[in-house]
């Protein structure tokens, strides 16, 4: 995902100007009263200076970590300060210098009391690499570079599609997100066959030994199939995904190729071992059946959009926060060419539907939640911002009815 060209740069501090779209504002006939409220979703700047956001994330409290394309992480106060000293440097072992590589992915471990986080980044050959570091033992906003320990390594054949999603699952496990590889198509079709890791998640048991034990239940245990790292395959770039707080369901969006994006649904409890598709299929079509069976049970999106409305989705977060009153439960996620930031609002049977757009001229890297559970968003400026509501006092609009022809 490269930034498209002449993106301008934001004012610090002001409001992201935006363009809502609201059907119900523009429909033939339909009369807006004076005085009409609406909660209309905002970007408001939180902090800058930063050189092209990859990754959001909190370690149980007010602070933010913000991990950068070129390999440093910067930790975020409460009130938007970035601290001068990096939380952790590491470019001298990540690749950014072509494709989709950089330091990718940045998760800390769930239990509060241990100092342990893991990050995914194309190391100097490019190989997406798994590694483990430590929280300094004398100040909590300084990482020991030299603790890493190297868990995987993955070799990739072009510097795109390295994946880049880190997770830990309600089960406690670590989730690994890894690209196809990125020749164009999935010629090797490596996205169908789990017996490499390419275009798969991984689900790992870091805790139990090092660098990571194999969960019992995972699909492939015991299975020639598969290896026994992977938990679903089928994937093209899996660069984001997250898992609902209310319910423990998987929310993983896959970039497409030249037709759709996506967001796949694994809910929780349902099997392991999922296949999502590619590259039989894009989205809900079949993109190229050769030594693929049509009639195998693909897992397909419960979302997806054309490329008239972008060209890359980076997946998000459902809502539990407070700034947001009434969006509880809500999914929103970003395209990056289009700069657009969607809300879903989950209905029966797993399903979602649009409830707003925001458009912005940002093109969107990544999303992140603070411990409050509120939605940050960073991308190819130097800003990262939070998503908020305002209200906003309509006046009135008077539409004539539409006239239809005989």
């Amino acid at each position: 995902m490269q930034p498209p060209s002449g993106v301008a740069r934001l004012l610090t501090g002001s409001l992201l100007i935006i363009t809502l779209l609201a059907p119900t504002l523009s429909r033939p006939g339909y009369t807006t009263p004076a005085g009409d409220t609406f909660n209309i979703l905002t970007l408001v700047p939180y902090a800058a200076n930063f050189n092209i956001v990859s990754a959001i994330t909190h370690h149980g409290n007010e602070r933010l970590f913000v991990a950068e394309l070129i390999g440093q992480i910067r930790v975020v106060t409460s009130s938007g300060y970035i601290l001068p000293t990096p939380f952790l440097d590491i470019t001298d072992r990540v690749s950014s210098a072509a494709g989709e590589q950089g330091l990718l992915g940045l998760v800390f471990h769930p239990d509060p009391d241990r100092s342990h986080f893991y990050l995914l980044y194309t190391n100097l050959t490019g190989d997406a690499t798994l590694s483990r570091f430590q929280v300094s033992a004398s100040d909590p906003n300084l990482a020991d570079p030299n603790s890493e320990l190297i868990m995987l390594t993955v070799p990739q054949p072009t510097p795109l599609h390295n994946g880049g999603a880190l997770a830990f699952g309600p089960d406690g496990y670590l989730y690994v997100g890894l690209g196809d590889g990125g020749r164009d198509g999935d010629p090797d079709l490596f996205s169908q066959d789990p017996n490499n890791l390419l275009g798969t998640i991984l689900r790992l048991d870091v805790d139990s030994s090092l660098p990571y034990a194999i969960p019992p239940d995972n699909p492939f245990v015991g299975n020639p199939a598969g290896r026994d790292e992977v938990w679903a395959y089928g994937l093209r770039n899996p660069w984001r995904f997250s898992f609902n707080p209310f319910n423990g369901d998987l929310l993983l969006t896959d970039v497409g190729q030249s037709a759709y994006e996506e967001l796949n649904l694994h809910q929780a409890g349902s099997p392991a071992g999922q296949n999502f598709g590619w590259r039989c299929f894009e989205g809900p079509s079949i993109f190229n059946p050769a030594g693929c069976d049509l009639f195998a049970n693909y897992t397909f999106p419960t979302f997806t959009y054309t490329h008239a409305d972008g060209c890359a989705i980076i997946g998000g977060y459902v809502y539990n926060g407070s700034l947001m009153p009434g969006r509880a439960g809500h999914y929103f996620f970003a395209d990056h060419c289009r700069g657009t930031i969607w809300e879903l609002v989950p209905e029966a049977g797993g399903q979602w539907r649009v409830a707003q757009r925001l458009n912005s001229p940002i093109p969107w890297n990544t999303l992140g939640q603070d411990s409050q559970g509120e939605i940050l968003l960073g991308g190819f400026n130097d800003f990262l911002y939070r998503l908020e509501t305002r209200t906003v006092t309509l006046p009135r609009h008077h539409f004539l009815p539409l006239i239809r022809q005989p």
